[in-house]
């Protein structure tokens, strides 16, 4: 507790305060508070220290200026002391969210594309005059942009959309000036367009908050931009930061005018075939303040702004799926106020040491906040401001701690800088770990990842591999081997492990040491970036001790028994093990996505064939998957208390058998001819 210095104001609602409720909790007990208010009136926590080794907590409630001198708040808060940890205080709130609070009667559910999408590519075609030169860019044309995202997902090997940027009439920031595009309406279109043909689906970065002083629209409809700006006490127009586009003021998006004006932008970038719009500014700051008497709504702070930009979201969201079913709206950062119909989360908490002096202390630890307690209603993309290309003021330690968060978060990758790998071994090594990222996002992992459930995070037993890192005049330490649990949708419960590390690290993990229940998944198997090893059954695994090298990446699974699913499993790992079948075969491609979608009886039939030496297993057009990117040494072993010593010497015999039993089919085969 000495060490506990005042928090920043926890303000809700905004993207600083996900979640109306906080906590201060060991891993075995805490404090805990809550508001369950779904009028989206505001709230500040603040945690502060006492003498004597005593906690303070400040919660201010707002309400509405009246002439009584008392009110009554028109929602419960609770306060107590809960047992357990974090995950539990996320549970009590989430509890009631989805029971009587903002997601009540909402089902969890997110476009099927998204779970397709292993990493974001993220670029910027055009910039307003000055800003290129600000951030060392330079203008290039959306086929320009087109090319440097293939260029990059060739590079990736991995499923891929593309974030676009810099589309706006005189490019980014927009700042009130949007359409007609940069390259016309028609360019744009066939931007999106040629896009989609080349699989990468695109989300337009669209941010209506701001209106420049040097945009055309104000040197047009300067009266009529006026009447949409948020106004101060003395009534003048509420400014933003001032930049080379001259005065910025802040926009009251939600007003009925200009509210429209954002409706008409987001429906014609959707009728393009924009799969994703993400409204920049918001809930990043939902608890704007306007005193202009002539608006719509009581002068002054409020919740008028929160529950209109919900209203707001709301028409969004139905406009874009009346227009295209599966288009989807994000925004910065996220609040539950937006969901459900906000399904994207842009988040920085995978790199939260280098964004404020708030976390920069040894006491706190990064969780998964949003994906723990809301992951089955959006998903997270981390936004990403580092670059790892040009340099970074982040060593390249911490650069990797941060993307192995991001798979274990749970996080889509976001990459926004093209390098070259060619000559930069370090990028190349970061491209490689980014693309595995996206494959267990995609394929081996999906199920778990991207479409499952978070659950309470793991107990690994490894060495402290940990290393410390100056932030800010600041000594943290940051743990290399990085882990989460998750469950499907078919009762699987998965372990996911990573080493971020320059070195190999040995890792142990029980059955029974685990703070959720595996009593009844029965079959255990493990894949190391995209290849299977099948561990065994309860009976005889209760233990697994893993060497995990460096950037690798690992799933142990725990299934319950399904019919087909041991026997499908075995004929996978004998068709992945033979010398026979090519990495790059596509039927041992599509049984492993068989596999993963549990079609048992096809994984059989496409492995034996693979097997089969008349059957051609190798796609020319296809390049290499996952498996020949691995950087795990098969060294998984099957312990009680110390590895088992014939385990290596096992997989060789095994591999002998597996080969043996080919020739015996071949020459069966030639018999019979």
């Amino acid at each position: 507790m000495e060490t506990l210095d005042y928090t920043p104001d926890i303000e809700y609602p905004s993207s600083s305060a996900t979640m109306q409720f906080t906590a201060y909790t060991s891993p075995s007990a805490g404090l805990y508070t809550d508001t369950r208010d779904t009028g989206g009136r505001q709230k500040l926590f603040t945690w502060m220290p006492r003498p004597e080794n005593s906690l303070g907590l400040h919660v201010e409630h707002q309400y509405p200026r009246t002439d009584r001198s008392t009110v009554e708040p028109a929602y419960p808060t609770v306060f107590g002391a809960i047992q357990g940890d974090w995950h539990d205080a996320v549970n009590r709130y989430t509890d009631w969210l989805t029971s009587a609070g903002w997601l009540s009667d909402v089902p969890p559910e997110q476009p099927d594309w998204i779970g397709d999408v292993g990493v974001t590519f993220k670029d910027t075609s055009y910039w307003r005059d000055g800003f290129a030169e600000r951030f060392d860019e330079q203008d290039r044309s959306y086929a320009a942009t087109l090319e440097s995202a293939n260029t990059l997902r060739t590079a990736l090997d991995t499923p891929f959309n593309l974030l676009q940027s810099g589309w706006q009439k005189h490019g980014y920031p927009g700042v009130g000036d949007w359409f007609p595009p940069t390259e016309g309406t028609e360019g744009l279109r066939a931007h999106i367009e040629g896009a989609a043909a080349a699989e990468m689906p695109m989300t337009l970065f669209y941010n209506p908050t701001f209106i420049s002083e040097q945009s055309d629209l104000w040197q047009s409809q300067a009266e009529t931009a006026k009447k949409w700006i948020l106004k101060e006490p003395d009534g003048s127009l509420s400014t933003g930061e001032t930049d080379l586009s001259g005065t910025v003021y802040n926009v009251e998006v939600t007003h009925e005018d200009y509210r429209q004006r954002v409706k008409e932008i987001v429906t014609t970038v959707t009728e393009m075939g924009a799969r994703e719009i993400w409204i920049d500014g918001e809930p990043h700051g939902a608890n704007r303040v306007c005193y202009d008497s002539n608006h719509d709504h009581p002068p002054g702070p409020g919740a008028w702004y929160p529950r209109e930009l919900r209203a707001l979201f709301n028409e969004l969201d139905s406009a874009i799926t009346d227009e295209a079913a599966g288009t989807l709206l994000s925004g910065e950062g996220i609040s539950d106020f937006l969901l459900p119909y906000q399904t994207i989360s842009n988040t920085k908490d995978v790199k939260a040491e280098v964004q404020g002096q708030s976390v920069i202390r040894p006491e706190v630890s990064i969780i998964p906040l949003v994906e723990y307690g809301l992951g089955q209603y959006t998903s997270t993309r981390f936004q990403n401001g580092e670059d790892p290309v040009r340099g970074s003021e982040l060593s390249k330690e911490l650069m990797r701690v941060m993307w192995a968060r991001t798979l274990v978060f749970g996080t889509m990758p976001w990459l926004h800088v093209l390098g070259d790998p060619e000559s930069d071994k370090y990028y190349q090594d970061l491209l490689s770990y980014i693309g595995r990222i996206g494959d267990a996002r995609t394929s081996w992992g999906q199920r778990f990842v991207n479409t499952g459930r978070m659950l309470r995070t793991p107990n690994v037993q490894t060495s402290q591999f940990s290393f410390t890192e100056d932030i800010v005049g600041q000594e943290l330490s940051f743990d290399r081997i990085r882990a989460s649990s998750w469950e499907s949708d078919r009762g699987e419960r998965a372990i996911l492990l990573t080493n971020a590390s320059p070195e190999s690290v040995e890792t142990t993990i029980t059955r029974d040491g685990q703070p959720f229940d595996l009593s009844s998944n029965s079959i255990s198997y493990a894949v190391h970036d995209g290849t299977y090893e099948l561990l065994g059954t309860q009976e005889v695994l209760e233990e697994v001790s893993l060497r995990l090298e460096p950037n690798a990446i690992t799933l142990l699974v725990f299934a319950p028994p399904a019919e087909g699913q041991l026997s499908a499993l075995e004929t996978l790992i004998e068709a992945q093990n033979s010398e026979q079948v090519p990495l790059d075969s596509s039927l041992l491609t599509d049984a492993k996505r068989a596999f993963e979608a549990g079609e048992y009886s096809t994984v059989e039939e496409l492995a034996e064939k693979a097997l089969s030496p008349s059957t051609e297993t190798s796609s020319p057009t296809s390049s290499q998957t996952a498996t020949s990117r691995s950087t795990v040494t098969k060294s998984t072993t099957r312990t009680t208390s110390v590895d088992s010593p014939g385990f290596d010497l096992a997989a060789s015999i095994t591999s002998m058998i597996a080969a043996l039993a080919a020739l015996y089919r071949q020459l069966s085969e030639s018999d019979d001819e």
